[in-house]
């Protein structure tokens, strides 16, 4: 089922429009045809987890596009092994 627009806002505003994995600031997409990378997405922490609000995050549109349907723990694992990102915990 969709996310409404509402409960949307609602993930976003609990997070303060933060990014859950690079902690940049996001923001709203205000046209459609042009989204930069700091852009805010409605990620699913756990891709099995379905969409309660414990399982949904903010998240940029660059990292959300690397995390694919990795799990948190996977993408960390990722992050580590591509950037060498050893301090990063999520």
């Amino acid at each position: 089922m969709a996310i409404s627009k509402a409960r949307r806002m609602s993930i976003f505003v609990r997070d303060g429009l933060v990014c859950r994995y690079c902690r940049r600031v996001c923001t709203l997409m205000t046209d459609p045809a042009h989204q930069p990378p700091e852009t805010a997405t409605l990620d699913h922490l756990d891709p099995d987890g379905g969409d309660e609000d414990w399982n949904l995050a903010t998240a940029c549109k660059a990292c959300n596009s690397r995390k694919h349907a990795r799990t948190v723990e996977q993408f960390q694992d990722y992050l580590v092994e591509r950037f060498d990102w050893e301090d990063t915990r999520l």
